[in-house]
Order: structure tokens, then sequence, then C-alpha cells
């Protein structure tokens, strides 16, 4: 049965990850790998042609061909090579940590200046080393700039899943933050900071029978003025919705959950960013009782990113933007 991994679960420890469930903890993979030298003690077999034509005139040496159980297998080079262009790659700062920890641990292994379809035919899994085969597989595929498909194949590799409320969450903060400039220009919010999942501005919706304070409010995106207050609470929602209903298809619990940031935060306006699917929702739900409002759109995220960026951007600040 494959493995089926969460990526945001692993992201930021693959070095467990990898020790844990794949074997690592039982130590590296290690085989004995031919070498053929001209020492100066008899070691192994000796190899008299060859040392007849490498040393004609020097007795005291011998060419010798002897096995050495090691760590520098074929297999733990593709790995390593893996793990130190995953690093260069990453803009995690744990992921480049626990990788460079995980280059350690190989350190009695060569680094390959690149993958060759020689070192590939060289791999060769046996009993006592197939628990590495996903793992290498997993490598290639990054190695060669390949791509898994959802469908049968000859490739075996473990099966991962995405979190897509906390991709699409990650994606919208984040393009906000890198795009403020240009997003936020004639919004009427170009001197707010953006602050993703409140960093440090988490509030309560409630306190319990002793005054200790229960339910925890943690927009993902707030936009904040100087003064402290929160003009704008953005939230994504990775779901589908039908502009054709009366209510969109919008849960129950995503407005209930707009309307208390809107009381608990003082904040007159709530947006809850949702993907585009077909048409393009644009909603005003006045709250009862308050002087705020939710606001449901949708982002059309089908778009060929980086060079379509300027539609996004123009997108978001259209969103932003207050009608």
């Amino acid at each position: 049965m494959q493995k089926t991994i969460t990526l945001f679960e692993h992201q930021t420890c693959p070095y467990k990850y990898l020790k844990e469930e794949y074997g690592f903890q039982r130590g590296l993979y290690r085989n004995y790998i031919a070498h053929e030298e001209n020492l100066g003690v008899l070691k192994g077999k000796w190899l008299i042609s060859q040392h007849f034509r490498v040393n004609p005139f020097q007795k005291h040496r011998f060419y010798v061909q002897y096995d050495d159980f090691s760590h520098d297998t074929p297999l733990n080079q593709v790995l390593k090579l893996a793990a130190r262009q995953m690093r260069n790659q990453s803009m995690d700062s744990n992921n480049r940590q626990q990788l460079a920890m995980l280059s350690d641990w190989m350190d009695e292994v060569n680094i390959l200046p690149t993958l060759n379809n020689a070192v590939l035919g060289q791999v060769i899994f046996t009993r006592l080393n197939e628990r590495f085969r996903p793992l290498f597989n997993l490598a290639r595929l990054f190695l060669k700039h390949q791509a898994m498909e959802t469908k049968v194949g000859a490739t075996k590799t473990f099966a991962y899943t995405f979190d897509m409320n906390k991709l699409f969450e990650k994606f919208i903060s984040r393009f906000l933050q890198k795009h403020k400039g240009r997003i936020l220009r004639g919004t009427g919010y170009e001197n707010c900071g953006i602050l993703e999942k409140a960093h440090g501005n988490h509030k309560w919706l409630a306190k319990d029978d002793i005054g200790k304070n229960i339910f925890m409010l943690e927009p993902d995106i707030i936009f904040k003025k100087e003064d402290g207050s929160v003009p704008l609470i953005i939230d994504t929602k990775y779901k589908t919705l039908n502009g054709e209903k009366r209510k969109k298809e919008i849960k129950e619990g995503d407005m209930y959950q707009a309307a208390a940031y809107a009381q608990v935060y003082k904040c007159k306006r709530v947006i809850l960013i949702y993907p585009q699917v077909d048409n393009k929702i644009q909603e005003i739900f006045k709250l009862s009782g308050i002087d705020a409002s939710v606001e449901v759109k949708t982002v059309n995220l089908s778009t060929d990113l980086p060079k379509e960026v300027l539609k996004v951007i123009e997108e978001l600040n259209i969103i932003v933007a207050e009608k």
C-alpha cells in the first residue's frame, strides 16, 4: 500500500519524515563497492597484468582490486544530490536546515556533479534496500525535472496530498505581501500593514465561567493601521460556490466566522475569498446589529503564472478596493 502524506504536514520536516517512514532509522544503506587502486600494500586481489603495465619499475607498489563495505553507493549518491539541490531551491528556512542535516548525515557519500544515466543504471534494488525505492524514484523525478501523473505507471513512489485550504491561504497572503504596492494602489489601504495569521493580533470570542479566554479568533489576513484599528480582514476558503443559488452555497459556518471577526475586531469590512470555478461571484451581505458587511468574492487562479502575474494583481486590486 502506498504511503499518503500531507504536504503541509511534512514540508518542514523532511529529515524526520525520511528517517521515520523510509528506514533511515536503520542507517544509510551500505554495500560492497569494488575499487581498483595502486597501493603500497597487498590488499584484496592482485591484478597481475595491470600491475606490470602500471608498475614496471615499482616493486613496492601493488595494483589490486578489493571490495569496501561503504555508504558511498550510487543509490546514496543520487539521494544526496537531490537533498543538496532541494536545499538550494527551497525558500523555507526549516526545509533548508533539515535538508542540510540530511546532507551532513550522508557525509561519507561523494556528491555527484550532476545526474547521469550511467549512475542511475548502477542503482540495483534487492531485498536489503527495497525500502529506499520510493525515495529513489522521487529523487529521480526531481533531478530530471519530471512530474508525477495520477495514472497507472511503472514508476513506484509514495503519494502525497495537498491541504488545499492552507495552500490557497498561503498563496493569497504571500501574493498580497509580495505585490502589496500594486495591489493596494488606489484602494485606501496603502498605509496599512498586512498581517498573516494575525501575527500576535489574535483575539478571543468569549470567556469561560472562570474568566479565561476561550475560542481564539485568528483571521487569515489582517489589514492594520498605525493607530491599531483594523479596517479590513480577509479570510480564504477553498470551497466551491454556485452562483445560481440564492446563498451561493456559502456555508453558514463561514458567515458566522466572518461576523465574529467583524464584531470582535471592530472591523467594518470582511472579505471571504473563494477560488473561481465558473463565473465570477461578487456579493455583499450587510450584517444585522452591527455596522459591518461581509463580502464574498472569487479569484481566478487558472492563469499561467508567472506570465500572467499582472492579471492576478489587477484582480486582487479590484477585490480589495472598497466600492
